[in-house]
């Protein structure tokens, strides 16, 4: 792995420019297939730490690299590190395809892959992930309840229809709806 990251790491590096050198794209797709993860992984390890065009650039390479699509199928694979990380993955580039097939992996059976799903949905901010988000309020994890919070504030204004809804059909989380209203900092009234 660290002879294939000294490979490729040039090539990266020239991709996250200010002005991206398109031959870098062009070396990185001529790629052997079984340098695929760590291609990935050198390309998602920038996503980690900044934001805007730098996004759109890696998103642009995983692409064009096809590692959306694998990642989208490796969503159904029997191996739960593998759901979790193609989970995270695909919300780190932003891939709107995938909210459907992310929000089925909200019920998965391991922890780590539901994890992964929230996490996803949050970056993505897809307002159709918002009632599968705010039914889990009820979640008896603690640690899972904290995530789901975190993400369903990272929709800011657009998560209030869906947290007043589930305090009308969940009157158990009202107190938790009310809290988390405080925390999207919005600034519409009610029309109550």
């Amino acid at each position: 792995r660290k002879r294939l990251s000294a490979i490729y790491a040039p090539d990266i590096l020239a991709l996250l420019r200010p002005a991206p050198v398109p031959a870098a794209f062009d070396r990185l797709a001529h790629a052997a297939k079984r340098d695929h993860d760590v291609l990935a992984t050198l390309l998602l390890a920038p996503l980690a730490v900044t934001t805007g065009e730098t996004r759109a650039v890696v998103r642009e390479a995983c692409v064009r690299l096809g590692f959306d699509r694998q990642w989208r199928r490796a969503l159904e694979s029997r191996r739960w590190w593998i759901r979790a990380d193609a989970a995270r993955a695909l919300g780190a580039i932003l891939d709107t395809q995938s909210v459907d097939p992310i929000l089925a992996l909200l019920g998965d059976d391991h922890e780590e892959v539901r994890a992964a799903a929230v996490d996803a949905l949050g970056s993505l901010e897809d307002p159709r992930a918002l009632p599968a988000l705010t039914a889990l309020l009820s979640t008896p994890s603690r640690h899972q309840r904290a995530r789901v919070v975190e993400t369903i504030r990272r929709f800011g204004d657009a998560a209030v229809p869906a947290l007043i809804d589930r305090a009308a059909v969940a009157p158990h989380d009202r107190v938790t709806v009310a809290e988390l209203l405080g925390l999207v900092r919005t600034t519409r009234r009610s029309e109550e």
